[in-house]
Formats: C-alpha cells, structure tokens, sequence
C-alpha cells in the first residue's frame, strides 16, 4: 500500500484525484468525492485534456498502479476477439497500389491493438469510427497510399520510431472535425 501513495504523491495526485481518474478510464460513477475539484486538479496536472478526457499521461498512472497491485486487465479476451473480427472486416479484400494486401493477420493485428490500448487512452468505439474515417478517405483517393491495417495501428519506422496513424484519426474523431478536405464533387475538364 505505502508504494501506491509514493507513486500517486509523486505524481502529484491525492488518493481522490486517483479515485475520479480511475472512474473515468473505467467509466464507473465517482461518488463520495468534490468531483469538480478533482477534474480541476487533474487537468492543471494534464492527466486529463480540457473535455475532461483521460490523456497518455493519465492512462501510464493508471498502468503503473496497476502494476503495483499486480492488477489485470478485466476486459474480456473474447470481446477483443470479436472487435478485431469487425476491425479486419472492415478492411477491404483488395491488394494495394503499393503492393501490399489491405488486411492483415489477425495475430498481426491483436499485438499491434496490445500496443495500441496500452498507449493511447481511446476506445474501440473510437477506433471503429476512425478506421472507417480513414478507409472512407482512401476509398475516394483509389486506395493510393493507404496502410495496411496493421500498419495502420502501429508503423516502425527504420530509425525505430514507432507511429500511429490509427491514433491521429481517433483525434480526428474526438475532436469533430471529420472534414478531410476529399474533392467528392464532379470536376469538368476545360479544353
């Protein structure tokens, strides 16, 4: 118990703020607490963003005392299951411009969403809404530059950089600003 107060202290949270931040990335009810005290403190200490949503900095606290308490996940493996079931029927049965197949294994992808829940706080509600986002995109553009799916989630780069564009669209989404500037209209040529 003493490791869980220095690690909470040391990031500048009382038991309360851990409380309501933990109800948040849950989605259970804080009760018995200053609720809007709590969020206040949260957002001057950018664990959460100013909506009130739990950021990169708030889901790593959250990780950490969990690996305190030895804590596992209490997600359902068979609901993750069938959220990558619809994620990779989502993409299409098509090779790419690039060469490469839209869909990737499914293995592929269950290590590439480890990784991706384990940074980034969003939720499959989220992914789902930006992977159609983005496919939509690319369906109107002919598939030109498209990632495949598991690229999609989390690219490697040469120099080990790792990148989400899955992460970047879920802002996107987040954000409601869903407009990505694709010409839908019908161009004429002038001779």
């Amino acid at each position: 118990m003493r490791k869980f107060f220095e690690l909470i202290s040391d990031g500048c949270l009382t038991p309360s703020d851990f409380y309501v931040l933990y109800c948040i990335y849950e989605n259970m009810e804080a009760r018995f607490v200053n609720r809007h005290l709590e969020l206040k403190h949260l957002r001057q200490f950018y664990y959460l963003d100013k909506n009130n949503n739990i950021t990169i900095l708030g889901v790593e606290m959250i990780k950490k005392v969990e690996k305190v308490f030895g804590m596992v996940s209490h997600k359902d493996p068979a609901d993750e299951r069938k959220w990558i079931d619809e994620y990779y029927e989502m993409w299409p049965k098509i090779k790419l411009p690039s060469g490469k197949y839209a869909r990737s294994d499914k293995k592929n992808l269950e290590g590439a969403f480890k990784w991706f829940f384990k940074t980034y706080p969003y939720s499959w509600e989220t992914v789902m809404k930006a992977t159609a986002l983005y496919l939509d995109h690319y369906e109107t553009n002919g598939w030109m530059y498209m990632r495949t799916s598991q690229y999609f989630i989390r690219k490697i780069a040469s120099d080990k950089t790792i990148t989400s564009e899955l992460a970047d669209y879920c802002s996107i989404v987040e954000s409601g600003n869903t407009d990505l500037g694709n010409d839908n209209h019908f161009k004429d040529k002038v001779v």
